[in-house]
């Protein structure tokens, strides 16, 4: 009987946790981060149209950072495109004492179209491999790609067949 009241008091407390962080999703949110996008949504989407990509991936910045300039991860990721430090310098935003350029929306936007574009050609077009790699990195894509050929679920995704693929630098684009 004590368990049982142990794991309802638990239940109770993780029903409680995830009902805050749904009633901070509500309404308000999307007002709120389009009131923080409005002074540099114009320029990440003329930035995209520039490169001829997806204008849906101007709403990543909500789900990387609320459109805040100035977010900060836990893995030391910043601003609105959330490049952590060592992704931040392949893809040339400067990081010093005085400047971080992963704060520069300007300058992280077009290193963020850089990677996504990198990113792209790197599987051929996909962007939902794409946008797995930009989340969990390239590795951790190719790695899981590799692993179903091992296991003979094959890699074929639309038309084509992923192998490995190399290294994307920031001196390839």
């Amino acid at each position: 009987m004590q368990l049982a009241e142990e794991c309802r008091i638990r239940q109770n407390a993780a029903y409680a946790r995830i009902g805050r962080q749904v009633n901070g999703y509500g309404r308000n949110y999307l007002q709120r981060v389009a009131e923080r996008a409005r002074p540099f949504l114009f320029h990440v989407v003329d930035s995209l149209s520039k490169y001829n990509l997806p204008m849906d991936l101007a709403l990543l910045p909500i789900i990387e950072s609320a459109c805040q300039p100035t977010a900060l991860s836990s893995a030391q990721a910043a601003g609105i495109w959330q490049f952590i430090p060592s992704t931040g310098r392949e893809f040339g935003l400067q990081q010093t004492e005085d400047y971080d350029a992963r704060l520069d929306v300007a300058a992280e936007t077009h290193a963020a179209i850089r990677f996504l574009s990198g990113l792209r050609d790197h599987y051929r077009g996909d962007w939902l491999l794409a946008l797995a790699a930009y989340n969990a990195g390239s590795g951790a894509v190719d790695a899981a790609i590799s692993r179903n050929v091992a296991a003979g679920l094959g890699a074929t995704i639309g038309r084509w067949i992923y192998l490995r693929k190399p290294k994307i630098t920031y001196q390839d684009y």
